[in-house]
């Protein structure tokens, strides 16, 4: 089988944990006997862009596609046209039996459409969360954890708040977000402003994030448009694949099915050893924001004497890595910088335990993978997939996310708790090795190769009985990379002359022509017996032609019937991607439309309540008025003392009857003001319910054209203050 693997880098130029998979990967499969290329994009400045260059290594080859211009926006880093281009005629000309996608990032959805048009079939392996997250790790550029999936408009923001960190400098490469002391007090406000829909402070206007959301919608369409093509999705956890079917992708093209790595050269190493001494703690791997090392630092920072901490990695986000490096020196642990796959053994050798302080929902790390398979116990933050590769209490620990304190906990207990370092190793299962892992694969892939051949199969116009060796003989030689071809041309032309006697005596291929003429003058060969074959090979030839033109016009016919019912299932495909995405348009509006009704329900009951108090003091304040006039009446009668002591009661009587006028005609004024104020509560309200479903649909739009809607203030439709949020 020949096996295409695609991934967005690849060793020695890049050395995390998809590349390193995909390299193992790929030499596994040829240890399986599979025939094996890899494509991957490089920057390499002194080849021109988009140049494929080949490079044979361990029984496969790389092909390097040239890369060296960086995307400038969202769209470019989801659509690459012309390296889609490039890997259809990497296609062409390779012919692989099945593309493998480890990563699409730097490279684009574009690939996956160019294998479907070839009726390729693919696999994709979700090593992170890339099929429903464009920035591939759920975090916000302000390093917070996003808690919702398929939703445009927090995409959009996101993609708004990166576009502003571009524009600040100092930053560099701050790869997924930025901590609050690398920009200013007031640019950290401003970002936090723009994440929550209020894009004033960034100095930025609604109208950015309008058309950023406009923009997401359409990039998260077409990138579940491609992963719709895709015939099977592998996810190696449960909590990875639930995401993805969260984020749209179909369950049923989803498996769940866990790495192999390759870690033979791990697997004897040493155990673990205290022997009294000081625990060895170590980190390993990229050393990005979103890994944790600075997190990890704060915790060692808390743990007592009797522990060693070591620190390998290295990152392009460089003002990140010196930070790091500072506060190890601060902390008190060694500093080992960027480390290669060859010295890993070396480095395991040498730790106790392996701490992996993600602030990411990290799926499958493969360091966890490769710590226990030299016994060495993990400690992490328990979130995410975590609690599927570390069994708390069991082979490892985990502390609380994102929290300092819990982490130096948990890494003082290691410290200071005889034998539970010993504990944990012993408990430490068996890992899957990568060529367990290609065997997995190859029972996958099968079944899809097949069905592909099958399709094609059917396909093909039927031919006379008389040709059908030779039309087989075609298609297979169709299928053959051109590599392939050429070197069996050219091994068919020293099977030719050897079959002609030349031997030795045919010098070079260049009198190869006169040889056989020479042949032909000294009667060697019967000239008669060549020209009925060469008549014979003609009418074979013209009878062949006119059958092709038959099966050329006969496919013509079945390809404009196939174009037609590929329009209509490509509409049926539109209806349906667009009742979905407004499905999910009208579960936001809808969500956000409840909070803005619960919040003016809450301001109407504020008002019904002043009203019910305006009420009831009303009552109290008439009864105390009224009460002088009921005792009056009962003094006519002369079933009581006048009321007063010596006054007039007429007079007293009348005075009191006036502040009681007079405090009456105040109520109802006041009361007047609380309806009327309760009354446009109401209709804002229900105004606002109207204005928050419309705003984000062609309908709003053209309201906000005629004027400001009614009760929204200088909301977004007005290019002012305000959001979502009456």
């Amino acid at each position: 089988m020949r096996i295409c693997l695609v991934s967005h880098g690849f060793p020695p130029l890049e050395r995390t944990g998809v590349e390193n998979y995909t390299a193992a990967l790929a030499e596994a499969l040829v240890r399986a006997g599979h025939a094996v290329d890899v494509f991957v994009p490089r920057r390499d400045d002194r080849s021109p862009e988009l140049a494929l260059h080949r490079e044979e290594r361990g029984g496969y080859a790389v092909h390097w596609l040239t890369a060296n211009r960086p995307p400038a926006d969202p769209r470019d880093l989801l659509l690459r046209p012309e390296i889609g281009k490039r890997f259809g005629a990497f296609l062409d000309r390779e012919r692989p039996d099945l593309v493998h996608f480890q990563h699409l990032v730097k490279l684009g959805i574009e690939l996956v459409h160019e294998a479907a048009a070839r009726g390729v079939p693919t696999v994709y392996t979700a090593h992170d969360y890339y099929p429903v997250c464009h920035r591939y790790t759920l975090l916000r550029p302000d390093l917070a954890s996003c808690a919702v999936r398929g939703d445009a408009m927090a995409c959009a923001l996101c993609d708004t708040a990166l576009g502003y960190l571009n524009g600040l400098p100092g930053l560099g490469d701050y790869q997924m977000g930025v901590l609050p002391d690398q920009v200013g007090e007031a640019s950290w406000r401003a970002l936090g402003a723009l994440l929550a829909d209020d894009p004033e402070p960034a100095g930025l206007g609604t109208a950015a994030v309008d058309a950023a959301y406009d923009r997401r919608r359409e990039l998260d369409a077409r990138r579940a448009e491609a992963f719709a093509r895709i015939d099977r999705i592998l996810a190696p956890t449960r909590f990875l694949a639930a995401d993805l079917v969260r984020g749209g992708l179909d369950p049923e093209r989803i498996e769940v099915l866990p790495y192999g790595i390759e870690n033979a050269d791990l697997l004897d190493l040493s155990p673990v050893r205290r022997r009294g001494g000081p625990v060895r703690f170590a980190f390993l791997g990229g050393l990005a924001k979103h890994k944790g090392v600075h997190l990890l630092l704060d915790a060692f920072a808390r743990v007592p004497e009797g522990a060693t901490l070591d620190v390998w990695g290295g990152s392009t986000d460089a003002p990140y890595v010196e930070r790091v490096r500072a506060r190890a020196a601060a902390v008190g642990a060694r500093w080992g910088g960027p480390y290669e796959r060859a010295q890993l053994p070396a480095l395991l050798a040498e730790v106790d335990v392996v701490v992996v302080p993600s602030i990411w929902a990290e799926n499958y790390p493969l360091v966890i993978r490769e710590a226990f398979s030299a016994r060495r116990p993990v400690v992490a933050f328990g979130f995410g997939a975590m609690s599927e590769s570390v069994r708390d209490g069991v082979d490892g620990l985990l502390a609380a996310p994102r929290d300092v304190e819990d982490l130096a906990r948990v890494l003082t207990r290691l410290a200071r708790e005889e034998g539970l370092v010993e504990r944990l190793a012993a408990e430490i299962a068996p890992v899957k090795g990568i060529d367990e892992q290609a065997r997995e694969l190859v029972a996958r892939y099968e079944p899809l190769v097949a069905a592909a051949r099958a399709r094609r199969a059917e396909g093909a116009a039927e031919v006379p009985a008389a040709v059908r060796g030779f039309a087989a003989r075609v298609r297979e030689l169709a299928a053959q990379p051109q590599r392939e071809l050429l070197r069996r041309a050219f091994s068919g032309l020293d099977r030719l002359a050897a079959g002609l006697g030349a031997g030795e005596a045919a010098p070079d291929r260049g009198r190869e022509v006169d040889w056989v003429r020479e042949r032909l003058e000294a009667g060697e060969i019967e000239r008669g017996w060549l020209r009925g074959t060469a008549d014979s090979l003609a009418r074979e030839r013209d009878w062949l032609r006119e059958e092709l033109a038959r099966e050329r016009a006969e496919l013509a016919r079945t390809a404009k019937a196939e174009a037609e019912q590929r329009r209509l299932v490509g509409d049926l495909h539109d209806e349906l991607r667009l009742a979905r995405a407004g499905g999910r348009e009208l579960r936001a509006a809808l969500e956000r439309a409840e909070r803005n009704l619960r919040r003016g329900e809450g301001h109407l009951r504020t008002t019904a309540d002043l009203g019910a108090a305006a009420l009831r003091a009303q009552e109290t304040l008439f009864a105390a008025e009224v009460g002088p006039l009921i005792d009056l009446l009962h003094y006519l009668a002369g079933t009581t003392r006048p009321p007063g002591a010596g006054g007039d009661p007429f007079g007293e009587l009348l005075l009191r009857v006036r502040d009681a006028r007079e405090t009456a005609t105040g109520l109802a004024e006041e009361l007047g003001w609380r309806r009327t104020t309760m009354g446009a509560a109401r209709d804002a309200a229900r105004r606002r319910l109207l204005w928050t479903l419309l705003r984000r649909t062609e309908l709003g739009r053209t309201i906000a054209g005629w004027e400001t809607p009614p009760g929204a203030g200088g909301g977004r439709g007005a290019g002012g203050e305000g959001g979502d949020e009456p």
